[in-house]
């Protein structure tokens, strides 16, 4: 659906975004997308905080996960009654808004599986998969086809295996990607040509792991069964960065198991 297009859905009234980070200001930008009245608000923000809740429709809190409980008592003081309360949070259950609901507000998850790396006011990318828990998607549904994402219902435990595999899947990713690139850094010119040294094997071996076809989507000494290649790998470790031998051993160990299992099968 065009984000031009008529939003769909109930009709919905101005729509407040607590907290202009990384994930917050993405969100004020796909809002406004939809041509929602969207009132932004900083935890230092000077307008009185029953003020800016007064007309809101809906409030989004996409403050850091230790700032929610200090977030959800500051609105228990003021009227949120008849509104809409939406955390954005994949690894906070949503009891963490249980108050505000004693209070009369409809509570609800909504966090898009992506990353945000920097502050902009940058659309939430299309294709993104959004999971929710509580009765929203009569309310949000309709965004997340203009935004051309995806929606998947959680509960409970649910969340937990979620996070788990986003963080394993995505967040562990750069970690070892800017590894390799600093292992490489004395060959290249500066830190982003080792990175553009790495990026279409990198990119590559993504597009592998992402292809469910592919059983194996391995390659390297590990996948080979190469221990010599794997020991000298060890010993240079040794000497260059000791912290990532077990690491290294822990993944080369898990990959060569994965191509044994596949064997056996």
């Amino acid at each position: 659906m065009s984000l031009e297009a008529e939003l769909p859905g109930p009709t919905v009234g101005p729509v407040g975004v607590w907290g202009i980070g990384r994930l917050g200001s993405s969100l004020v930008a796909s809002l406004r997308a939809l041509d929602l009245d969207v009132r932004e608000r900083r935890r230092d923000g000077d307008r009185p905080l029953s003020r800016w809740v007064e007309d809101l429709s809906v409030v989004c809190l996409a403050v850091q996960d230790g700032a929610l409980t200090e977030v959800v008592e500051a609105l228990r003081e003021v009227d949120v009654s008849g509104r809409t309360v939406l955390v954005l949070s994949g690894a906070t259950a949503l009891d963490v808004l249980a108050p505000l609901r004693k209070c009369g507000a409809t509570v609800g998850k909504l966090h898009p599986l992506q990353t945000f790396t920097r502050v902009a006011y940058e659309r939430i990318p299309p294709g993104t998969h959004f999971a929710i828990e509580g009765p929203i998607r009569e309310l949000v549904a309709p965004w997340v086809e203009a935004w051309d994402g995806v929606l998947h219902e959680l509960s409970g435990d649910d969340w937990k295996v979620y996070h788990l595999a986003a963080v394993v899947a995505a967040n562990f990713l750069p970690l070892f990607i800017r590894a390799g690139a600093g292992f490489l850094r004395p060959l290249a010119r500066d830190d982003q040509d080792a990175l553009n040294w790495l990026e279409p094997l990198v990119s590559h071996s993504v597009a592998a792991a992402l292809d469910g076809a592919k059983d194996l989507p391995y390659s390297g000494p590990a996948i080979r069964g190469d221990r010599q290649t794997l020991d000298a790998h060890e010993r240079l470790l040794e000497g260059l960065r000791p912290e990532w031998l077990p690491i290294y051993r822990l993944a080369s160990a898990l990959i060569a198991e994965e191509g044994r299992k596949r064997l056996d099968g």
